[in-house]
């Protein structure tokens, strides 16, 4: 888990998608689906095109039933 946190902080500061999409297979690979979500929205900020990752946080947020607050946050990122 550390490794992926490290990678999504680089990801992030450094403005480097594919550290941050790097991190966010492997947070996949584990199942953690609580991280998963946080990583879909840092990818929001590298990714070339943020709908993908809006999309796959709101589903995510969707399966751990996340409250009306949290989508109306992301929603508002978007």
């Amino acid at each position: 888990m550390i490794h992926e946190a490290l990678l999504l902080a680089g990801g992030i500061a450094n403005h480097d998608t594919d550290s941050a999409l790097t991190a966010h297979r492997l947070i996949q690979y584990r199942g953690d689906v609580h991280l998963s979500v946080i990583s879909s929205l840092c990818l929001t900020h590298t990714a070339d095109d943020p709908r993908r990752w809006l999309t796959e946080a709101m589903r995510d947020a969707h399966t751990l039933r996340l409250g009306r607050r949290f989508r109306d946050a992301v929603t508002r990122a978007a």
